[in-house]
């Protein structure tokens, strides 16, 4: 299940990437801070958009698309 459009450039919580793609959030922070991938900051806190979150997932081969679609449904769902 895709996001509606209006949700497919939310941002995530760095803990919201970790928890969707399985690492840890010390990595996602590692990822962010690099350049890999690519995230804004509102205040103190950095965001990563969803259609930023699936062109990084594009790249690597340890996550599934499927699996971070289905991890994203929950997210969205809690988020109601």
């Amino acid at each position: 299940m895709l996001p509606t459009p209006s949700r497919r450039h939310a941002p995530l919580t760095l803990q919201e990437v970790a928890g969707v793609c399985g690492y840890h959030y010390a990595y996602v922070r590692q990822l962010v801070s690099r350049g890999t991938l690519k995230s804004h900051k509102e205040g103190k806190y950095r965001y990563v958009r969803v259609c930023d979150l699936r062109a990084y997932v594009k790249t690597k081969s340890d996550i599934r698309l499927e699996y971070l679609e289905a991890r994203l449904s929950m997210v969205e769902a809690s988020a109601r």
